[in-house]
Parts: structure tokens; C-alpha cells; sequence
């Protein structure tokens, strides 16, 4: 069996930034981007939608200001189009990581941190400071 790429390989960031970037709908948005598909629009809608929706003062103080727990428990909410069931989530891990199987170990540490995962990849891709 070989090994998953590491999370923080260049593969793997490629991958997991491709994955992200395909499951952002930004056509329903008001039609506010003269450029729907492009990366920053899609990015600065999450943001947008993240900062409106659950970025405020009662999660800050809840979270104790961290960013990435506050946007874990968002995306959690199914907030984006993300895979959310256990298979699915285990079925695109293999193709992130580039393999056909993982230990039973394995999946079950991908399962406990999937929302946790996506959270610091978009707050890493747009470059947002967390604490």
C-alpha cells in the first residue's frame, strides 16, 4: 500500500486547493462577480458569506477569538457544498492524498478532522490570520 501525501506537500495543496475552488458556487451570489469561476471571486465570497453569517462578536467570544474553530463549526453547518457524508469524505480523501486505501486508523482521523481541515485550507488560501 503506498503511502498519502503528506498534507503539507505541494501535491497535496494543489489537490485540496482544486477540490475547494470546484465546490465554491459563486453564480448564485447576487450576481455580484463579473467573474464567478476566478479564484478570487470565489474566495472573497466565502469569506463574505463566512463574515456575515458567523463571524461575530457571540462566536468570537465563544471561540475565544479563534478563527479557525469559528469557520470549523460554520462549514460544518453545511454552509458549502462540501462532501459530507463519512464515504464521500473518505472516497475524495484517497484521491487528495493520492492512494486507494488508508488504514482503518487513518480514516477515522480524516472523518474527526474533515471540517477542521477545510476550515485552516480556506482561511490558508485567503491568507487569513487566525489565532
Amino acid at each position: 500500500m503506498r503511502k498519502p501525501l503528506r498534507t503539507n506537500s505541494k501535491k497535496y495543496k494543489a489537490n485540496i486547493k482544486k477540490y475547494i475552488l470546484d465546490n465554491i458556487d459563486v453564480t448564485d451570489s447576487d450576481k455580484k462577480y463579473v467573474y464567478p469561476n476566478s479564484e478570487n471571486a470565489k474566495l472573497h465570497y466565502v469569506l463574505s458569506r463566512f463574515k456575515s453569517e458567523y463571524l461575530h462578536e457571540y462566536n468570537l467570544i465563544r471561540y475565544k477569538g479563534n478563527i479557525s474553530k469559528i469557520m470549523e463549526e460554520w462549514l460544518s453547518g453545511l454552509a458549502l457544498n462540501f462532501d459530507y457524508y463519512y464515504y464521500d469524505i473518505i472516497e475524495v480523501s484517497k484521491k487528495l492524498h493520492e492512494v486507494d486505501e488508508f488504514t482503518e486508523k487513518y480514516e477515522e482521523r480524516i472523518k474527526q478532522n474533515w471540517w477542521q481541515h477545510l476550515a485552516n485550507e480556506i482561511l490558508y488560501l485567503t491568507d487569513v490570520k487566525t489565532n
